[in-house]
Parts: C-alpha cells; structure tokens; sequence
C-alpha cells in the first residue's frame, strides 16, 4: 500500500519540531558548561535514570546519547575525541573509524576554510554555520554546524551539534510541491468557475427570452381571444382563459424572480458607506403604492451604519419590507417595526411585522427557492424573494435567520460585520 504523502500542516511541524529540538539540545550543554544544572534525568524505555553532575565530561556523554542531533568532541585542531550514535548515522560510518580521525575528511572540500573559522571561533563562543557532510557512500548530507568551547581536564575542546537538514530540506520540497499543486487546483477550480459563470449567463439570457417569449404569446393570444371573441366564448370558456392567462403571468413572475436571484449571485460587490436607517424608509417608502389602501404603520428606530453593497442591501430591506406587508394581509392595521441588535462584532437587524408567522418546526425552509410556508391561495408570490436575502446576506459574510409563531407574526434578522 502506497504512503500516503504528508499535508501541508504536518510539513511545517515537522519543520519547526526539527528546530526546537535543536534550540533545546544547544540550550541544555550551555546550561550544563555554565554550571546551571545539578542532575539530568534521562528517559528511556522502560524507566528514567537521573545522573548527577559530578565532572563536565560525564554529564557532557550522558546528554550527547540521548540527543537526536549528532554531537561531536573536537580538539582545536578539528581532530575527533568523540562522537555519538546520531552523527555515526549521518556519515553512515561506523564510530570507531570517526572518532581519531579529521572533522576535514568529511566536510566537503568547498566549505574547509569555514570549518576552520569556525573551529577557532568555537574554542571562545558560540559559533554556527551550514554546510554539508560526506557520507561513506559519497552522498552529500545538508547540515547545520553549531560550535562552543568545552572544558575537558582543564583542555580547551569545541563541542559540536550537528543537525541533519536532510528531513528539513525534504519537508521543504514537499511543501514546495504542495503548494505547487495547490496552485495548480486553484487554477482549474478558477477556470471551472469562469466557464460556469458563462454558462450561468447564457443560461439566463436563454430563460430572458426564449422562455418569456412564449408566455407573452399566450397571455397575449387569451387576451384577444377574450375582447375579441367573447360572444362566441361561453362561460366555462372565459374561465379557462383567465385561468391560461393566469398561468402565464404567474409563470413570468417567477422566471423574473429566477433572473433576479441569478443576478444577485453574479453580482460584484461594490462595498460604501451605507446609512441603514435611511436606506429602510427609502425601501419603504418606494412599496408604498402597493399597499396604498391598507392601513401600514412603520416603526423604525435607530440602525447603526454599515459597510455593504447600496443596491444589493436595499433590495434586502424591500424584499423583507414586502414579505411583511404581504404577510400582514389579514390584519386590520400591519404593523412594521424596524430595529436592530448588536452582538460581538456584528451588527444585526431585523423587520418584524404583526402577520400570519410561521411554524419554528419549519423555519429551515424559508430561505430556500420555492420553498413556502403557506399556499400560494392564501399569500401570493413567487418563493424566491427570501432565498436572494439570504445569497445576498451570504456575499456580505453575514447569516439570516427568522423567528415566528403561528397567527402571532415574524421577525427576520439579519447579521454584518460593524468592523
């Protein structure tokens, strides 16, 4: 069974694990050549064994063991006094064939005069560099050099680290490689986005006019039939071609209610200053002749500012405005509050009205297309005016949602960032 490849998350802990292990193998001998520790305790399979630091050369092998870095001792000369297992692994050596031989023989020839600068600084501070080793099967090993003083029986020693960047540089290739791909799937997801936008635009231009096209013939054609041709229509008759006729604006109403919603989602958000209390009464205000006989009192309080699209947030506020008076049908007097809330980072508002409400049971189908609460008998419309409040909504961040109860009204909220 294949490997499976490492994600992009677990190469970057892999990385930074590799340094933190290193930070904390180079802090632990400064503490103990400083003196700052008494004992280590060191873990091992079964149990933990606690040494104590009774001369530097001691503790000094104890941790060098159990590090997962290789440690080296080096006279001044760059000669080896002693290595662990670790850096016995990275030159893929055996130890007693390292330790009495040259630090030299494996660096590689271009980086020799930086071992050297790097022995004789070592032997007063700490001292790092790159550079890369020469395994016994002549392949190159990437790693990092980090050099200090050692004092051993009185004798000035370079203590060495040595990280294998092997596993680093590997990571970083594959993250490279990750990256590289992820582009790769941005790039097609893109294309496949641009050709379903045109797809959707055709597709709306098609619904614009071949499909209204024909209704308008047979509104038109029942319209004639019916002036022109009522003496010879009976009753039965003038019926059927209300009911045709009916049919057909009912039909236009929601191919325009469709253009609207594919219009809003292939909207460009043209963000401003919006002034939300103004921007209500406006929507308010323009549905005014539909409800010109009816009693409608509106109440809106105070809105908080917002940042938004001005075109698309007003239609919000008409569609919510609308829903509400035509929900408000059956009541003596409608009544309309507009106001809002404000929680955490968002601004939230709402339009509550007096109406028919709704079931809680169901209120997770009010924000979908053609999804009713109620008969088109007893309220008329085309099921979509809720669903472009909530795409709308959705292309500012922000949610939707509504509450209500059965005969006692509804309110319908609506969230957007007050940053």
């Amino acid at each position: 069974m294949k490997k499976k490849d490492p994600t992009r998350e677990q190469l970057i802990a892999e990385n930074e694990d590799l340094r933190l292990r290193l930070a904390e193998a180079e802090e632990t001998l400064e503490a103990i050549r400083a003196g700052e520790v008494d004992a280590l305790v060191v873990s091992g399979q079964h149990d933990e064994r606690i040494f104590t630091l009774e001369g530097a050369e001691h503790p000094y092998r104890v941790i060098v063991e159990t590090m997962s870095e290789g440690a080296v001792t080096l006279s001044a000369d760059g000669t080896i006094l002693y290595c662990n297992a670790v850096f016995s692994q990275i030159l893929d050596t055996p130890l007693k064939r390292i330790i009495g031989s040259s630090l030299y023989g494996y660096v590689v020839t271009r980086d020799h005069l930086k071992t050297g600068v790097l022995l004789e600084n070592g032997l007063r501070e700490k001292t790092t560099m790159d550079t890369a080793l020469k395994t016994s099967k002549g392949r190159e090993v990437p790693v990092y050099f980090s050099a200090n003083r050692l004092l051993i029986d009185n004798t000035q020693n370079v203590c060495l680290v040595v990280t294998d960047l092997s596993k680093l540089a590997e990571a970083e290739a594959a993250l490279k490689r990750l990256n590289a791909e992820l582009e790769e799937k941005v790039a097609e997801r893109t294309a496949e986005l641009v050709s379903a936008y045109k797809d959707m635009e055709s597709f709306s231009t098609s619904i614009s006019h071949d499909l209204r096209a024909p209704l308008r013939i047979i509104e038109g054609f029942s319209q004639i039939l019916m002036e022109s041709h009522s003496d010879r229509i009976d009753d039965e008759g003038r019926k059927l071609l209300q009911s045709i006729e009916g049919s057909a604006k009912r039909m236009d109403r929601l191919i325009m209610a469709l253009l609207d919603l594919s219009r809003v989602t292939r909207r460009e958000i043209e963000v401003s200053d919006i002034d939300m209390e103004k921007l209500a009464k406006t929507a308010f205000g323009d549905l005014a002749p539909t409800f010109s006989e009816r009693a409608v009192s509106l109440n809106v309080k105070k809105l908080p500012p917002s940042r938004g699209d001005l075109v698309l947030m007003k239609q919000v506020f008409t569609n919510l405005i609308s829903n509400a008076i035509k929900f408000t049908a059956r009541r003596k007097t409608a009544v309309i509050e507009i106001g809002s809330l404000r929680q955490d980072s968002e601004n939230i508002y709402y339009v509550r009205d007096n109406g028919a409400g709704f079931d809680m049971d169901h209120s997770d189908k009010l924000f979908g297309p053609f999804q009713r609460l109620h008969s088109a008998k007893e309220f008329e419309g085309t099921g979509i005016g809720l669903s472009i409040v909530n795409r709308i909504i959705q292309k500012h961040k922000g949610r939707v949602w509504a509450e209500g109860k059965e005969g006692k009204g509804a309110t319908f909220y609506f969230s957007l960032s007050s940053k």
